[in-house]
C-alpha cells in the first residue's frame, strides 16, 4: 500500500486544520483530500460537487468537458471509469491554475488535470454532496414505509387475484384486458396509499446520520507503512 508522500501538510482553506496523511485509496472517502501530482490525470467524472484549490506549489492545467454519451450520465451517483482521450469532446474550459486559485465544477463534469512541464503540482480537493439526492432519500424512505404499511394497513395484506398470471407479466404487457386494467389501477392506488405511511422525518434523520458519519476522517489502524 502506497501512503501519502512526506510533504508539508497543507491546511484546509475552510477550517484551517492540517490535512492528515492517509492511504491513497481512502482519500476520496474524506470530505477534504490532498494529493501530489507527478503525472497527468486521465479524464474522469466524480459523483460529487467539488473544488480544486492550488495552494502554493507549481501550476496545473484543468480541462473540463460536459457529460457525454447519454442523458443517464448527467448527475451521476458514482464516479466514472477513466475515459480514453479519443472519447472526449472539445473542452468547455481549458485553464491553467495559478497558486491560490480555486476551481469549482459540479457533479458529473468530466475533468482532467495536466501537470505542466518542469514543475510539480499540489492541489487540494474539497468534495461535497455525494449521494445526497432525492433518490437516496427514497432509498431509505420507501422500504420503511412499505414495512409500516404492511403491518398497519390490511389493504397491503390482501391477496393478489388468483388469475393474475394470466394477464400480468412481460408476456402480457402488449395486450389490454379488463383484468390487467384493474390490476394496474390497484397498484397505482396502493402506491399513493403508501405515502400515508411514509416516515419522512425519520428518513431525513437517517440521511443526516449518514452525513455525520461520512464527514468523519477515516480511522487508520497503527502500523508501519508499506
Amino acid at each position: 500500500m502506497v501512503t501519502a508522500p512526506n510533504v508539508a501538510r497543507p491546511q484546509c482553506p475552510v477550517t484551517n486544520a492540517a490535512f492528515e496523511p492517509c492511504e491513497y485509496d481512502q482519500l476520496h472517502h474524506m470530505m477534504h483530500t490532498y494529493t501530489v501530482s507527478c503525472a497527468d490525470h486521465t479524464m474522469h467524472t466524480y459523483a460529487v460537487s467539488h473544488a480544486d484549490r492550488t495552494p502554493d506549489v507549481g501550476e496545473r492545467a484543468k480541462r473540463a468537458t460536459p457529460p457525454l454519451r447519454s442523458s443517464k450520465e448527467w448527475l451521476p451517483r458514482f464516479s466514472s471509469e477513466n475515459f480514453p482521450q479519443e472519447a472526449i469532446k472539445d473542452p468547455i474550459l481549458d485553464i491553467v491554475l495559478e497558486p491560490g486559485d480555486l476551481l469549482y465544477f459540479p457533479r458529473g463534469v468530466i475533468h482532467q488535470g495536466v501537470t505542466l512541464p518542469d514543475v510539480h503540482s499540489l492541489h487540494i480537493t474539497i468534495s461535497s454532496y455525494q449521494k445526497n439526492t432525492w433518490g437516496d432519500l427514497f432509498e431509505k424512505l420507501v422500504p420503511v414505509a412499505l414495512k409500516i404499511a404492511i403491518e398497519e394497513d390490511a389493504e397491503f395484506r390482501t391477496g393478489l387475484p388468483s388469475d393474475y398470471l394470466r394477464y400480468m407479466g412481460v408476456a402480457h404487457s402488449d395486450f389490454e384486458s379488463e383484468g390487467r386494467s384493474k390490476f394496474i389501477d390497484k397498484v397505482s392506488s396502493l402506491m399513493k396509499r403508501l405515502f400515508d405511511h411514509a416516515p419522512i422525518d425519520a428518513a431525513v434523520d437517517q440521511m443526516g446520520k449518514q452525513l455525520m458519519h461520512d464527514a468523519l476522517p477515516p480511522y487508520i489502524s497503527p502500523g508501519p507503512a508499506s
